[in-house]
């Protein structure tokens, strides 16, 4: 029997920051989906809200500090892990986060099992998705014929 897949919504502005971020969730099995600032997350969001978010900090149109407070406001959105994701957080904006009431920040650079372990731990999912069952049974029958 299969977890259900985790759904991540990956908010940056950088975009090979976001294909590195979404080719290393999708190597784990996440389902990712990208938004290229805070605005377009925010109405992502409202349509189809994600298992968790992650969000850099520094973006044009709505920034992820601002970005988190409007989704911590919003009833469909409140409830949602995020993660911040950040090269240049001052310790005042480390407060601030607390204060929004952000799950957990990550410094860039960041190593891809620290991102991992991070979305798996704020999204309550500690373990690995289960392997696809096909090669598990051919492994097992050659176990079990001597082959």
């Amino acid at each position: 029997m299969r977890t259900p897949t985790l759904r991540v919504l990956v908010v940056d502005d950088d975009e090979p920051v976001r294909r590195l971020i979404r080719l290393n969730l999708e190597l784990e099995g996440f389902e990712v989906e990208q938004a290229a600032d805070g605005r377009e997350c925010l109405t992502m969001v409202r349509t189809n809200p994600p298992d968790v978010i992650t969000l850099d900090l520094v973006m044009p149109a709505i920034d992820g500090l601002t970005a988190a407070a409007r989704l911590r406001e919003a009833e469909h959105s409140r409830h949602i892990p995020l993660v911040l994701i950040t090269a240049a957080a001052t310790p005042r904006d480390r407060v601030r986060a607390d204060e929004i009431g952000i799950d957990a920040v990550l410094t860039k650079p960041f190593a891809p099992q620290d991102l991992v372990a991070t979305i798996r731990r704020v999204a309550g999912a500690t373990v690995r998705p289960p392997l696809p069952a096909e090669p598990a049974r051919k492994s097992e029958e050659r176990t079990s014929t001597g082959h």
